[in-house]
């Protein structure tokens, strides 16, 4: 992305610059983004997402409770993370409950829960039947390109 935002500079004939504003300058991304290295880059990120296990090498599914009394949406994510960990597989991983990435929006708090596995039936009961037995919960399979 930053490759393809940093192409956007300049026009035609009129020669353009790019500053990229960072904590972290020499993070390997920015570093090969710098010398426009594509193929290093997609080698070391498959690296990375296949050691942490993220797709494409594994499926993720993300679980979203959101309510407008913060308790409520608190309570609710961490009943759903208990009745979930009782269907996981041994070969499901559970990643929170957490706030959501965006904690407050629209007058609703958002809670989440993110199951990582390898193969395309990490749970006993689909998670979408748990969700459908509380009104007001819903799910969001995450895309595979993260």
């Amino acid at each position: 992305m930053l490759t393809q935002v940093s192409g956007r500079a300049g026009r035609a004939d009129k020669a353009g610059a790019v500053i990229v504003q960072t904590y972290n300058p020499d993070h390997y991304a920015i570093q090969l983004a710098r010398h426009h290295d594509y193929e290093r880059f997609f080698v070391t990120e498959m690296g990375i997402r296949h050691r942490s296990g993220y797709p494409p090498y594994y499926f993720t599914f993300k679980l979203t409770v959101s309510h407008p009394e913060d308790r409520l949406a608190a309570k609710a994510i961490y009943q759903l993370a208990a009745e979930l960990k009782q269907s996981l597989s041994d070969q499901a991983v559970m990643l929170g409950p957490t706030r959501g990435a965006i904690a407050r929006l629209k007058r609703r708090y958002y809670y989440q829960i993110v199951i990582k596995y390898k193969k395309r039936t990490p749970v006993a009961r689909d998670p979408g039947t748990v969700i459908n037995d509380h009104p007001g919960w819903e799910s969001q399979r995450l895309p595979d390109c993260l």
